[in-house]
């Protein structure tokens, strides 16, 4: 392949969101009380609260990439780099990747869910941990942690 066909390759994005229909409504468990004597710095115990709280799949209003779909497509076309490898073999496909949307819309807790080659997975990965802050899903008026999958087309023209 020559430095014209390889510049010429795009990335066709599929925004579409593969989210599991089912969901179990999860009470939310009260805060541990802490002891006056122990000290924990707050955003710790922020960090530690988050991590305990229900991970949701479906929600009143889900998490949304910051510039809605055109954003998130925009910053894929801009981000995503078609593996070297892979062009020279001729490897396309979907992978899709999961993660979780935290309350404060940080991208967390990144894996891969399908494989298509260990080169274009490795990007999908990698693009996906680098994404800015999302907004956050809603539940009952407030922020909640949304796992989110999310398929990314690597596509050779």
């Amino acid at each position: 392949m020559n430095r014209k066909a390889i510049t010429k390759v795009i990335l066709g994005v599929i925004i579409a969101c593969s989210l599991n229909a089912s969901y179990a409504a999860e009470k939310k468990k009260p805060k541990a009380k802490t002891d006056d004597k122990q000290t924990v710095d707050s955003a710790d115990q922020s960090v530690q609260d988050e991590e305990k709280a229900p991970v949701l799949k479906k929600v009143d209003k889900m998490p949304q990439f910051q510039g809605g779909p055109n954003g998130l497509n925009q910053y894929l076309q801009w981000n995503l780099k078609y593996p070297i490898e892979a062009q020279k073999k001729g490897i396309e496909g979907l992978v899709y990747i999961n993660f979780v949307v935290e309350k404060d819309g940080r991208v967390n807790m990144v894996k891969l869910v399908r494989s298509v080659d260990y080169f274009l997975d490795r990007e999908a990965l990698r693009v996906v941990k680098a994404m800015p802050k999302w907004i956050p899903g809603i539940l009952n008026g407030e922020a909640v942690r949304v796992s989110y999958t999310m398929p990314i087309n690597f596509k050779l023209r």
